[in-house]
């Protein structure tokens, strides 16, 4: 038997065994009524994926990167370029922030335990959930407020525009009479006498 057919014979029984009796994929890239094979169906995808990354550097240099991304975050992964020396001086040189961090924890551990076992907080966070009709009111407030200071700067912006529209204005017909009364001054002067 030739070796290609024997080749599409198993690649028919693959299609067979993964997408059943028909052997033929539904597309979703081409719609339900497209009967695809597998690998027709396959190379179309990678296809249309390829022309949706072509001129997108960033996300093409993603999907190369892909199998090293999984790499790192494979909850297993282990730096293998760091020896168990080099990571035994990195947390020694870390164990005063460690027995830091440590004590910190076990104090907010005891203050949450402290705060949870006093009826005095539980009854605090009630009164705190009874505060919630007042903290609203004062939400609206704020709101109103901000609200109102939005539209006092878009008033003041309005008013800034204008006043620099006036003052380009009078500069421009102020630089206007200097140019005529300097022409007239200019005309009024006595002519000067060649023979002088």
């Amino acid at each position: 038997m030739d070796p290609l057919n024997l080749l599409d014979d198993r690649i028919s029984q693959l299609e067979q065994r993964v997408l059943g009796n028909g052997g033929a994929a539904s597309s979703s890239l081409r719609g339900p009524s497209d009967k695809l094979p597998l690998l027709e169906a396959l190379s179309h995808a990678s296809q249309l994926l390829n022309s949706a990354l072509s001129g997108r550097e960033k996300a093409l240099a993603v999907m190369q990167r892909i199998s090293e991304l999984n790499r790192y975050m494979d909850p297993t992964f282990e730096d293998s370029t760091m020896t168990c020396e080099a990571k035994l001086e990195i947390i020694l040189a870390r164990e005063k922030e460690l027995r830091q961090d440590l004590s910190n924890l076990e104090q907010a551990q005891r203050l949450v335990s402290n705060v949870l076992d006093n009826q005095n907080a539980i009854s605090s966070m009630q009164a705190v959930s009874g505060l919630s009709g007042q903290l609203e009111k004062l939400t609206l407030i704020t709101i109103d407020s901000v609200q109102g200071v939005e539209a006092l700067n878009e008033q003041a912006q309005d008013l800034f525009q204008r006043y620099n529209s006036i003052v380009k204005e009078l500069t421009r017909a102020f630089m206007l009479l200097d140019e005529m009364v300097t022409a007239e001054e200019e005309r009024g002067k006595p002519k000067k006498k060649a023979s002088d």
